[in-house]
């Protein structure tokens, strides 16, 4: 299956704070694979690929490849530790999983006719709730994102998870309709106006 991008992998023995910081110091960061019934993988990978891919957003719902020394894993990051004050990647947690098998996963939303929503251009403001939906999906079935289209909202709507089309075979981590996004906001003097001379 084709994954959302490769990460090349260094296996590492030396796995304290001193030995994590010298991969840092020649831009690595340390990283591991768990794996159901089997000890963990210790590698490190080039810092500039994990931020690069982690700025994109969705980080947490892409199943990507290791390949570490040649063998390749498939996998989804679990975990991102940043410095607090130059953000930088400190570590990675990703967990292996099968091609055949499910997995749980952050899927990103992403919101399609902003510039042409009714509410929007009427003075109101989205009110974005959720900017993820977790799910346990097929793992060959990932989806990239959940798209909603806003061009029809007018201040007081709002899309509720009841109101998007899920992958089929997946399945929400949460049981109850809970809002992703909303028009909030009065209509403006200029709206009321072009409504009067309309």
């Amino acid at each position: 299956m084709e994954t959302a991008y490769i990460f090349e992998g260094q296996s590492r023995t030396n796995t304290g704070t001193g030995a994590a910081r010298a991969l840092r110091n020649v831009g690595q960061v340390p990283s591991v694979l768990y794996g159901e019934g089997q000890e963990p993988v210790h590698f490190a990978v080039a810092h500039k690929e994990v931020l690069r891919e982690y700025l994109k957003g969705g980080f947490f719902g892409k199943i990507v490849t290791l390949n570490i020394e040649g063998k390749k894993i498939l996998s989804v990051p679990r975990d991102v530790q940043l410095h607090p004050v130059t953000d930088q990647v400190l570590h990675v947690d990703f967990q292996q999983v099968s091609e055949e098998g499910k997995v749980r996963v952050r899927v990103p939303v992403r919101f399609t006719n902003t510039d042409r929503c009714i509410g929007i251009r009427r003075g109101g403001a989205f009110n974005v709730v959720r900017r993820s939906i977790e799910m346990i999906c097929p793992v060959a079935e990932v989806p990239e994102a959940i798209y909603i289209d806003t061009k029809d909202m007018n201040i007081g709507d709002s899309v509720h998870i009841d109101q998007v089309t899920i992958p089929e075979g997946a399945k929400l981590t949460i049981a109850r309709n809970f809002t992703i996004v909303a028009v909030a906001g009065r209509v403006s003097r200029t709206a009321k106006e072009e409504e009067a001379n309309a």
